[in-house]
């Protein structure tokens, strides 16, 4: 064709027929217009039983919000049908469906991501038909729920519907055959049409051109009317003159795609985890029955969790997961127990998400997880590496760092090093899309540093219950695999593909540190009893692990394993960041608080055992030495130390302790006594407030108008800056993901809150002073706070209750404090990140908030202050004005806006030089406390292990996985300081091996009197196993 335009007409006629084409593709061969009905809102996993159902026929209305229906009929093959291939259509009108023939599933039906029309709502029945063979057809059909949106404006004033919007007309069942001529040519055309559109091979597009021109002249244009007899014949001759283009790709100069079938799937998000089960089972049954008739597919699954699921309620589909495994054609891959948040998850839960998920591949597959699979995690710590190394894991994929507002990650594929140096192999793939040329082309010609590599994982098929690949995105990789002047197209697993960047390794760029997402940073605070609980759930197992190894008393296996998987689940990375449907986040509160419940209870029972008589005995969680004061929870005291009855902000009676020192992992029983008043250290007038450690000044608004640190006699409070533990309050608006994110520009927003409304003294003794303030947030929304002195720490604590009723808004507490430092440290996963305070980059200025664990600190090199907190992750700091997010009230997709009573605790500490002593350790202080429980143990327990050197972490004492007659420690370097350090071990102890994190074996530790020496590179994590 000599004229572009004339040529663009052309194609436009053909894409016009193509339309038409598809609609000709599958012809019904039965129409079932009355089967058997039963509506449920109960989710069955195999079809009910025939007494449920009653006869309905088209024009039937079904449905309501989290209704389903199952539909039942039957059909028998024709002889005229011998060796046809059928396929099953359904217009019921669901979202979502399940078929099962002959009462196992066999075919997933979604309207979620259509490829297009014609080709994504049909099932394979089976591929070659037999005369008389009876089929029992049962559906599941879904009839979905109320989604209230993603934005702020979206769904605007509409945050719930009626139950009428979710209802559905049945129409029909229909069993069809395929025109194979008509899809072949549909599926071949479409492939020409997108190499003659190629923009980055000229030669390519002109020879497609060129043979769409020749298919143009035989194919039927409008088909309407025409015989399928006179179609298929112009099918095939268009078939024939397209061959050419799939000659085979014949270039190794083009780069390399590897492709996968992939189906992301959410354990929750705009549905709540029973229907992701369902979701599941749809989407598994899809892949393995493509898997039946096309040899060369594979399948990536991540989250191991979804095969258990399929082991517990589908075993049909179980079954056949497994042998596919055994063929290396479904890969069980990315380790975790879930697709888990990273930013929050505590360090031991990151590990026991490997723990359990590779625990489980082991024992059903025989399978061990070479990859960390996570495309949808907003944020990556910079603790991963080390992590992923002591699971055994050498890769990590993901794409979600694609979204950054500013600045776009300079590699796809490269090393990734973390806080330790520990380097794992890391490649941002692609998902959600078709295997096509275009995409193919335009992945590879967009690789930013091709001089190292030249290929991309492309993880090809519709997730979250759009069900996968479909086959027509199969029937493409087919057909893209043989174009030539592309790049190479193969599968590959995500282990292979892993493999090749390996040996590569030498040539691909090092990245250090965090993967900072540049989004969804309101996730780091939105749903505050999700990220309670959580931490919250993490110390409650941490305590019965404890009690459990230093009693010598076995946990119940089953209930143990259950309540560590129920916290793996809810740290699911919409669950935890709180970006999930109401319902999601009611249902994981109520998870978590059962969890901590039962946690506390089973740590009582265990210590129960151990105690006689009158008295009180307390345990140190940690492996720091106790020396400072604590709360117990009882309204006695411990004869020979401090107490002091208190009441906290939310009306619990507690005492107040100090004077008692406890060794890391204690326990030691005393005499209790009643508790008398005795004199206080601190003197306060109304504004000046004078403790052992500091005077402090208020002003009229209720907050710290000068804090002067009486160790060193520097004023905390920035010269000209603002008051100290200021709230900030303001509105807060995102463009797009409403629960997601915070905004740069948010922070012209925020206000200091004028609203003191009373101010009292409500505890003075010996240990303690309390100062309980009021405050208006706003119209709706108002806090109680009490400000905690001590008699014998620097330590200030803000212990709040809120009770929050505004939408859309941020609250903050903030310290402007006067101290230079252009970096701040922020503890992460098993160590800490010094991020800058400084906007001297973009980069820098993006990271406007961030995530922290227990503290933040800020330091020159004598003095500092940090920022502890109990249950707060989102944290902002400027120069040297540090800002905890405290609260926020997004709308979407939790319409809420997070509104209730709401308790946490946060500190202000002044310390001298930055160490784990001065300032880690009063973090762990601050969250774990001490726990008390009535009665003497009847006989001394031994400290599972003793530790020479401070900036050795003890993180976790648990029983092992699986040895009754071991336990694990689990230790880390927290202070970046390489250290020779002496453990001591009980004289129980008969053996000790440093083991791996999934607490394999690696060499066994030789003991001198039950001591041995070991060297902590920075940041380094040791596993050791204990037998006795």
């Amino acid at each position: 064709m000599e004229y572009k335009s004339f040529n663009e007409r052309l194609i436009i006629k053909i894409k016009n027929a193509l339309k038409e084409y598809e609609k000709r593709i599958y012809k019904p061969v039965a129409v079932i217009e009355i089967v058997k009905g039963f509506e449920t809102k109960e989710h069955f996993r195999t079809p009910p039983e025939n007494n449920c159902f009653k006869d309905i026929s088209s024009g039937f209305i079904w449905g309501g919000e989290y209704s389903n229906i199952w539909i039942k009929t039957e059909y028998t093959v024709p002889e005229s049908l011998e060796g046809k291939a059928l396929y099953v259509r359904e217009e019921t009108g669901a979202r979502e469906a399940l078929l099962f023939s002959n009462n196992k599933p066999v075919g997933n039906f979604s309207r979620i991501g259509a490829s297009f029309d014609g080709l994504q709502d049909n099932a394979i029945l089976t591929k070659s038909a037999v005369s008389g063979e009876r089929y029992e057809l049962s559906l599941e059909c879904d009839a979905w729920h109320y989604e209230t949106g993603l934005s702020a404006y979206e769904n605007l004033g509409h945050d719930t519907a009626d139950d009428s919007e979710f209802k559905k007309v049945f129409k029909n069942i229909t069993v069809n055959t395929r025109n194979e001529s008509i899809f072949k040519a549909v599926a071949d055309l479409r492939i020409a049409l997108q190499a003659q559109a190629n923009k980055t091979n000229e030669f390519l597009a002109a020879r497609a051109g060129a043979l769409l021109e020749e298919a143009f002249k035989s194919m039927i244009l409008f088909p309407l009317g025409v015989s399928d007899e006179e179609l298929c014949a112009s099918c095939d001759e268009v078939i024939k003159i397209l061959a050419p283009l799939f000659c085979g790709n014949k270039s190794d100069n083009n780069g390399f795609a590897a492709i996968i079938g992939h189906s992301h799937m959410d354990t929750a998000w705009l549905w709540p985890v029973d229907e992701t089960i369902r979701k599941c089972a749809r989407t598994y049954t899809n892949a393995l029955r493509l898997m039946d008739f096309y040899p060369e597919y594979k399948f990536i699954q991540s989250s191991v969790l979804h095969t258990y699921w399929m082991e517990k309620y589908y075993p049909d589909i179980f079954a056949q997961i497994k042998q596919r495994i055994k063929e290396q054609r479904y890969e069980p891959n990315g380790a975790a127990w879930i697709e888990c948040d990273c930013n929050i998850t505590g360090g031991e839960y990151m590990i026991r998400q490997f723990l359990k998920g590779q625990n489980y591949l082991k024992e059903k597959f025989g399978y061990k997880a070479d990859a960390f699979w996570l495309p949808d995690t907003f944020g990556y710590s910079a603790s991963i590496p080390q992590i992923m190394k002591g699971c055994g894991l050498k890769y990590f994929y993901t794409t979600k760092l694609s979204w950054n507002e500013h600045n776009k990650f300079p590699y796809e594929s490269f090393v990734w090093r973390g806080i330790d140096g520990s380097e794992v192999i890391t490649h941002f793939n692609i998902t959600h899309c078709e295997p096509n040329i275009e995409r193919i082309t335009e992945d590879i010609h967009a690789l930013q540093n091709k001089q190292a590599d030249m290929s991309r994982l492309i993880a090809f098929g519709y997730g979250d219950g759009g069900g996968g690949p479909t086959e027509i995105m199969v029937e493409t990789a087919r057909r893209v695999k043989e174009v030539d002047g592309i790049p190479k197209v193969d599968y590959r697993t995500i282990s292979e593909f892993g493999k090749m960047l390996e040996e590569k390794k030498s040539k691909l760029p090092v990245f250090n540190g965090e993967l900072y997402l540049e989004l969804h940073r309101g996730t780091l605070t939105q749903m505050h009893d999700i990220k309670r609980n959580n931490r919250k759930a993490e110390q409650a197992i941490h305590n019965m692990e404890l009690a459990a190894v230093i009693t010598g008393n076995a946990l119940d296996k089953k209930e143990y394993d259950g309540m560590v998987k129920c916290l793996l689940k809810n740290q699911f990375h919409d669950i935890l960041p709180g970006t999930a449907l109401k319902k999601v986040n009611e249902i994981s509160v109520g998870e978590t608080n059962e969890l901590i419940s039962a946690a506390d209870k089973k740590t009582s029972e265990i210590l129960s055992k151990e105690v006689l008589g009158d008295g009180i005995t307390l345990l140190n969680p940690t492996s720091f030495e106790v020396k400072s004061a604590f709360h117990i929870n009882s309204e006695f005291g411990i004869k020979g130390a401090k107490n002091q009855l208190v009441e906290t902000v939310s009306g619990k009676k507690l005492t107040a302790v100090s004077g008692v020192e406890l060794l890391g992992f204690e326990a030691k029983s005393f005499i209790k006594q009643n508790v008398f008043s005795a004199a206080s250290p601190f003197l306060y007038d109304g504004k000046s407030l004078k403790t052992p450690f500091a005077f402090i000044e208020f002003d009229n608004d209720g907050y710290i108008s000068s804090f002067i640190d009486r160790n060193s006699g520097r004023e905390l409070r920035k010269e000209n800056g603002n008051p100290l533990n200021c709230f900030y309050f303001g509105e807060d608006i995102a463009v797009y993901w409403d629960n997601w994110d915070i905004e740069y520009d948010q922070k012209f927003k925020m206000k200091p809150v004028k609203g003191l409304i009373s101010r009292q003294v409500v505890s003075d003794g010996e240990v303690e002073m309390r100062i309980r303030q009021k405050f208006k947030i706003s119209d709706k929304s108002d806090l109680v706070q009490d400000i905690i002195v001590y008699a014998d720490s620097p330590r200030v604590d803000f212990e709040t209750r809120l009770n929050w009723n505004d939408k859309h808004r941020l609250l903050k507490a903030g310290f402007d404090l006067d101290i230079l430092a252009t970096t701040a440290k922020h503890e992460i996963q098993f160590g800490y990140i010094e991020r800058p305070t400084t906007e001297n980059s973009i980069t820098e200025t993006a990271k406007f908030e961030v995530c922290n664990h227990k503290w933040t600190d800020i330091s020159e090199s004598r003095f500092g202050a940090a920022v502890l907190n109990d249950c707060k992750y989102g944290i902002s700091v400027r120069e040297s004005d540090i800002r905890l997010s405290l609260h926020r009230g997004g709308c979407r997709p939790d319409w809420s806006g997070d509104k209730g009573i709401h308790e946490f605790t946060y500190s202000l500490l002044p310390h001298g030089s930055f160490s784990v002593k001065e300032v880690v350790s009063e973090a762990y202080a601050l969250n774990y406390g001490v726990c008390n429980f009535e009665g003497r143990f009847k006989r001394k327990a031994e400290a599972p292990i003793e530790i020479s050197e401070d900036n050795i972490i003890c993180e976790t004492v648990k029983p092992a996985e699986n040895e009754e007659n071991a336990y694990v420690l689990r230790l880390y370097e927290a202070e970046k300081n390489k250290t020779k350090v002496k453990l001591t071990f009980p004289k129980s102890a008969k053996k000790v091996y440093l083991t791996d994190m999934l607490e394999e074996k690696i060499s066994e530790i030789k003991l001198d009197n039950s001591s041995a020496e070991l060297i902590f590179k920075p940041f380094e994590i040791i596993t050791l196993k204990v037998f006795r």
